[in-house]
């Protein structure tokens, strides 16, 4: 049936009767507020067994250590002077003293030995698996040939002066 409501239709609304009315629902005075059941809880207190929380000691982090998440190890000990960057991905530049041994980050093959542009050194490349490649700039006293297959942290040279 179609029950929507027209302009100049009458309606017959019923009028409830004490038969039809809610049982438990009691009228109150204007302003005296509505009645409201009392809760279990009222009948019996809440019990008073209240036990503190001990606090755990503190447990020793120092005796965990974290193995680095990357893949590559770092060629040189020295600070990162440049740091990694998506947008200009030049790779990241370490600062070591001249002579520092300079190690190879992974395990691979030199692919590339070049004298670097400007005088400054030798220029290693290794290609690792999945084709990546590290390259090591700046080097003097270079210790592997083209074609060598490196070890990760093997010695392929020195900073150049």
């Amino acid at each position: 049936p179609d029950l929507t409501v027209r302009v100049n239709q009458e309606l017959l609304i019923p009028i409830v009767s004490d038969a039809n009315r809610i049982s438990g629902s009691a009228d109150t005075e204007p302003g005296q507020g509505t009645p409201v059941t009392a809760p279990p809880s009222a009948a019996a207190p809440l019990p008073q067994d209240i036990t503190t929380a001990v606090e755990p000691s503190s447990p020793n982090l120092g005796q965990y250590r974290t193995p680095p998440g990357g893949r590559l190890s770092p060629p040189v000990s020295g600070s990162v002077n440049r740091p990694y960057n998506p947008a200009n991905p030049n790779g990241i530049g370490y600062s070591a003293a001249p002579g520092t041994p300079v190690k190879a980050a992974a395990a691979g093959e030199v692919a590339l030995i070049s004298e670097e542009l400007g005088g400054q050194g030798t220029i290693v490349l290794i290609r690792h698996n999945d084709d990546l490649m590290t390259t090591y700039s700046t080097l003097s006293d270079v210790t592997v040939t083209k074609g060598a297959k490196v070890s990760a942290g093997q010695v392929i040279g020195k900073v150049a002066p």
